[in-house]
């Protein structure tokens, strides 16, 4: 007897429902593996406070935020941050990290970043484990319903 769920009107069989499984636990496991990677090479940057020096906007509407910071008594000048805030106006101080190999190098220093990619790699892996499990249940609440006489549906 083949049993297949039904979730918002797509039917699952039991390969499909695995297939799901894993396709949303790789994902959820990619995107936890690079939020590691990325923590760790950010790890061994150094951590500084930056001033904003200049704020450009570009044709696509977005912005180029420019710095001036010191590392070991050596200025570095309107350097490319990257990374744009609502709230970032020139004159403010912002920390960064910089690569010591190369402090032109540099990324804002944002508190919390990584714990975005944990939460959607979790949230995969869990949608991950739910599928089957899910599937599981309706599979032997059906088959335990469908042997007590019951029609199935």
């Amino acid at each position: 007897m083949k049993v297949e769920v039904h979730f918002s009107g797509t039917k699952l069989s039991d390969k499909s429902s695995i297939i799901y499984c894993i396709i949303f636990a790789l994902i959820g496991v990619g995107v936890i593996t690079i939020a590691i990677l990325l923590q760790a090479k950010a790890s061994q940057w150094i951590s500084t406070d930056a001033t904003i020096v200049d704020i450009q906007r570009q044709l696509n509407d977005s912005f180029s935020v420019f710095v001036d910071f010191t590392v070991d008594a050596t200025p570095y000048s309107h350097v490319h941050l990257g990374s744009f805030e609502s709230w970032m106006k020139v004159g403010d101080i912002v920390p960064i990290k910089y690569n010591p190999a190369n402090p032109y190098q540099i990324e804002y220093a944002r508190q919390g970043f990584y714990n975005v990619f944990y939460i959607i790699g979790s949230f995969c892996i869990l949608l991950g484990a739910a599928f089957p499990t899910t599937h599981f249940i309706l599979k032997k609440y059906r088959k335990n319903k469908f042997e007590n006489g019951f029609s199935q549906k």
